[in-house]
């Protein structure tokens, strides 16, 4: 499953990148278990704009540690922070993540053909 976070955002770039730094990677780290095989942000600073790419093993993965994570301190400073424009979910996913996360109104991609290279 992959979920892909387009955000904006009107803080200014060196306090989102303190708070990416020194806040959110290692709370998302020391969380993870091993449930996301990549977390990556992409920025253009000079749009106010950028893009969260996260990568789980599978649905459950991704929905156990998102159940740890709302709610939590670093959570609530990522929604002031950034403004979630579109969020896209890539893959299979159980009801019970589309639950969840209804209220991001995400667009849901189910996986068709293709392959990947190691």
């Amino acid at each position: 499953v992959i979920i892909i976070f387009d955000v904006s955002y009107t803080e200014d770039f060196e306090i989102i990148k303190k708070y990416i730094y020194d806040e959110e990677i290692p709370f998302i780290a020391g969380l993870n278990r091993d449930n996301l095989v990549r977390f990556e942000w992409y920025f253009s600073p000079e749009m106010n704009s950028a893009t969260l790419i996260e990568m789980a093993k599978d649905s459950d993965a991704w929905e156990e540690l998102a159940t740890k994570v709302i709610g939590s301190p670093v959570n609530i400073k990522f929604n002031e922070f950034f403004t979630i424009e579109k969020l896209t979910v890539l893959g299979e996913v159980s009801e019970s993540l589309r639950e969840k996360i209804e209220s991001m109104n995400p667009v849901f991609r189910p996986y068709l053909a293709g392959f990947t290279v190691p």
